[in-house]
């Protein structure tokens, strides 16, 4: 460099000539231009979003760099020290163009650098920012405003829940990306707006809302994995802000005591990142592991895709090489479904992180050609040769693969005995049964399989790619077996048959199924834990975790307590509503609706606005896995096609109720859990034990233009929410709140209801119910006029019983005079009949006509003499 003493070097003139730019880029950095400053990848750590920056002091001039990573900065001399691992002198002779320094050179200590963030306070925001929405932000580095457009939008929230910041992704003309922290601010001369703004440290976790009170914590890599991967699966999933070395600033806090797997970006800087984050959680965290998601590449082949060719699970059980930094937002964006990332974690998962090894295509591994290229051969053909290989092997290859996958997987057949519907149909049988460890039947029309903790129904297009694998083998070795649609149709058909168990779901065992174990509970209200096993013959798994300190009642604060306690505030009867409600919650998980004694259906009746009846039934959509569901309003309970859907589900939650419906044989059926007709489309009738626990709400109970018979009222049972619920007070979205945070809580509110339910054999009853039920029934204009105008008569009056159309006459004339439509009354026959049905009464034929025995008619509490005129 020029313009330096030949003899003595001059510190200050090396700090003021030396070009930092050029410097850095001599050293490695590669810089690019953002306004008056240089941004890059800080030299001194593995980082893959830039955090190095280069900016010009305002007040001294003296260029200076500073890295937001790793928190490192100071001027030229400081890079060339830290970069090359040298002192003063040293890094002075590197700047010098290699001149020894002068015997007084004196390093004098540079002023720091003035606080761009000095006296700006962090507000609330009185705004969402929302991705490709314009927002213009203060930049106080610079002094001045700009905007970006971003193409996400990432809140950070306090444990209250409150956003305090926000992540944005700008995705920048020459493809590169940045990634600044925003804040809602106000500047020291009392101006508010959105700036680019450090959260302060240590800096809360992204995903920290959706964190719940217990269970397993996955950490990832980035704001778009956390999301990614918690839509994908529910469960807890955080992130941190800053970028690579930004997990070094985060508030791991909030991890304490909770068992954490830590899934790393597939490249080295990933792998280095999540050995940093296991050490900053020792100490804090019960437990760390990690996942490896190298672990097939690493042992495999070392094949690398072609570019743009998508990853897929099949790729990654085969050892390709996956993509630099590849994640389970990449893992979605290549279509993966929920089964075949469960299926990845739970092969890789380890307690301690293999160092990172380089791939085929070098450091990067980014798909390029390596020193051994990748044969001709299609992942499909893979595969298969390894299924061929090694068919029998107890784990991996296709045996690693979520069901669906094994059986669309399956290897090509070459050469077959026959080629009859039912030799396949045999054929692909037995291969079935070895490919699920004979744990494979057909029932109610369709072909289920236990797949590790419940079991789950094999979808169509899964079957008939694997009866594909038999077109054109040779049969005998001679003639290629040609398949059609209708072959295909014939041999799942047979192979129905072969597998055929009637019946096979009608008494599932009394029991809750969680991920974690099967939940039971004793005649004595004994809670106990066991292993998953397939002759439960559960067809679904709550997808938490269960602890046997989970709390049984919803602690205050909580936000199912504060839903419990504000749906019902100031009910006479709240405490037996709540306990109601966990038994609903209950009933529906162990799979009780319809073993009790008294089987019920219940209608949630809310007749003012915000009363909170919708949101207490969407618990049962909160607690109960995705499938387990249903919404079939009973007025489609008598359409075949409709009611199939009732078949495996736990609960069913609708919105529309009438009193015909209801009426209907099918409804009283479904409650009891009695045999049930229905037809898939294009399909065969089946009949089932539906097995689901009804809920239905309205605003208003429906009128009967017949009656409510003593069965039905003895099946339902009416829960009223009388209270309107303060705007003040509402939570939005506070049931997904709950599934997301508090399924724990809820499940456990659910086992406190289903163990009362077990120990006394009925559900609790609030007062308010049995008045509710009373009204309901008086809508039916019989019941209403024999309460009122009936009494009953152990004795024959002097005048002899009454004749039924004497009776009649007066039940028309009161029930017009009380405003009911006379088009909607009963005939004299069905009245006949109705009155035979009441308590305490009974019918005889004789010269006078049907006379009714048992009752006499009333008027002010008086028995009225029989007159017949």
């Amino acid at each position: 460099m020029s313009g330096y003493s030949s003899t003595s070097i001059d510190i200050a003139e090396v700090r003021r000539s030396a070009d930092l730019v050029a410097v850095a880029r001599s050293l490695g950095v590669d810089l690019r231009q953002d306004g008056a400053e240089f941004v890059g990848c800080c030299p001194l750590h593995s980082e893959k979003t830039p955090s190095f920056t280069i900016f010009q002091g305002r007040t001294d001039g003296v260029w200076r760099w500073k890295c937001f990573g790793c928190d490192e900065g100071g001027d030229v001399i400081d890079l060339v020290e830290k970069v090359q691992g040298i002192g003063t002198g040293e890094a002075i002779r590197f700047l010098a163009g290699d001149r020894p320094a002068g015997p007084n050179v004196r390093r004098e200590a540079l002023p720091p650098p003035a606080d761009p963030y000095a006296g700006i306070e962090i507000l609330p925001p009185p705004a969402e920012l929302v991705a490709g929405r314009r927002v213009d932000l203060y930049n106080p580095k610079r002094s001045k405003n700009g905007a970006i457009t971003p193409a996400a939008a990432y809140p950070y929230k306090s444990a209250d829940g409150s956003v305090f910041g926000y992540v944005l992704r700008h995705d920048l003309p020459d493809g590169g990306k940045e990634t600044p922290m925003v804040c809602w601010v106000r500047l020291p001369d009392g101006r508010e707006c959105w700036a680019r703004m450090p959260f302060p440290r240590p800096r809360a976790l992204y995903g920290l809302d959706r964190l719940g009170l217990k269970g397993q914590v996955l950490v990832v890599e980035g704001e778009k994995c956390a999301d990614a991967l918690w839509l994908l699966r529910g469960r807890p999933v955080v992130s941190w802000a800053g970028g690579t070395h930004g997990a070094t600033h985060a508030d791991w806090s909030a991890l304490a005591g909770r068992d954490v797997i830590v899934w790393p970006d597939a490249d080295r800087p990933g792998y280095e990142t999540a050995a940093r984050v296991a050490d900053l959680l020792a100490g804090i965290a019960q437990r760390v592991r990690f996942l490896d998601p190298m672990k097939r590449a690493r042992t495999g082949e070392g094949e690398a895709l072609a570019d743009g060719e998508p990853y897929t699970l099949a790729h990654w059980l085969s050892g390709f090489w996956p993509a630099a930094g590849f994640d389970v937002a990449d893992a979605v964006d290549d279509d993966w479904s929920k089964a075949e990332v469960v299926s990845l974690m739970g092969d890789c998962v380890t307690g301690d992180l293999p160092d990172w090894q380089d791939g085929p295509s070098g450091p990067q591994g980014d798909g390029g050609e390596g020193e051994n290229e990748a044969d001709d051969t299609s992942p499909d053909e893979v595969w298969h040769r390894d299924q061929e290989e090694a068919r029998d092997a107890p784990s991996g290859g296709i045996l690693s693969l979520p069901g669906a996958s094994r059986v669309s997987a399956m290897p090509k057949v070459h050469e077959i005995e026959h080629g009859s519907e039912v030799f396949v149909a045999q054929a692909f049988a037995r291969s079935l049964k070895a490919l699920f460890h004979d744990r494979v039947v057909h029932a109610e029309n369709g072909f289920w399989i236990f797949d590790e903790t419940a079991w789950a129904r094999l979808p169509d297009r899964a079957l008939r790619l694997g009866v594909h694998q038999f077109d054109a083998a040779l049969v005998n070795g001679k003639t290629p077996l040609k398949l059609t649609k209708r072959s295909v149709d014939g041999i799942l058909a047979e192979v129905g048959t072969i597998l055929s168990v009637p019946g096979f779901f009608d008494d599932p065992t009394v029991a809750c199924n969680v991920e974690s174990a099967t939940i039971s509970i004793t005649r004595d209200g004994a809670v106990v834990t066991k292993t998953h096993d397939p002759d439960d013959r559960f067809r679904f798994t709550l997808p938490t975790r269960f602890e046997l300190d989970t709390p049984m009642n919803p602690p205050e604060g909580s936000m199912l307590n504060r839903l419990l306690q504000g749906s019902f505030r100031d009910d006479a009867d709240a405490s037996a509503k709540i306990d109601l409600v966990g038994e609903i919650l209950g009933a529906a998980a162990f799979g009780l609706a319809t073993r009790l004694k008294q089987p019920k259906a219940f209608v949630f009746l809310g007749e003012s606005a915000s009363n909170g009846k919708s949101t207490i039934a969407s618990l049962l959509s909160s607690l109960l896995p995705e499938g387990a569901v249903s919404s079939i309003a009973p007025a489609h309970f008598e359409d075949e096609r409709r009611v199939v859907g009732l078949v495996g589900r736990a609960a069913n939650v609708a919105d529309e109720i009438s009193a015909a419906a209801i009426s209907g044989e099918t409804f009283k059926a479904a409650i009891t859990g009695d045999t049930v007709s229905g037809r898939d489309l294009y399909r065969s009738a089946i009949t089932f034990k539906p097995r689901a626990l009804h809920a239905f709400t309205t605003n208003v109970l429906p009128k009967f233009s017949g009656y409510l018979d003593r069965g039905l009222q003895r099946r339902l049972m009416v829960l009223r929410f009388e209270r309107t619920i303060p705007a003040s007070e509402v939570i939005p979205d506070i049931a997904e709140q709950i599934a997301t945070n508090e399924l724990d809580l809820l499940l456990g509110f659910a086992i406190a209801g289903a163990r009362r339910l077990i120990m006394r054999g009925e559900y609790t009853v609030p007062a308010s119910s049995v008045e509710a039920l009373k009204s309901w029934i008086l809508l039916d204009p019989v019941a209403a006029w024999f309460e009122e105008r009936v009494q009953l008569s152990p004795t024959e009056p002097a005048g002899g019983w009454m004749r039924a159309s004497d009776l009649f006459k007066d039940f028309r004339t009161w029930a017009i005079d009380n405003g009911h439509s006379e088009r909607f009354l009963p005939p004299v026959t069905s009245f006949g009949a109705r009155l035979k049905a009441m308590p305490g009464v009974d019918t005889k034929h004789t010269r006078r006509g049907s006379i009714v025995m048992g009752i006499v008619l009333t008027e002010g509490g008086q028995a009225r003499p029989n007159l017949d005129w």
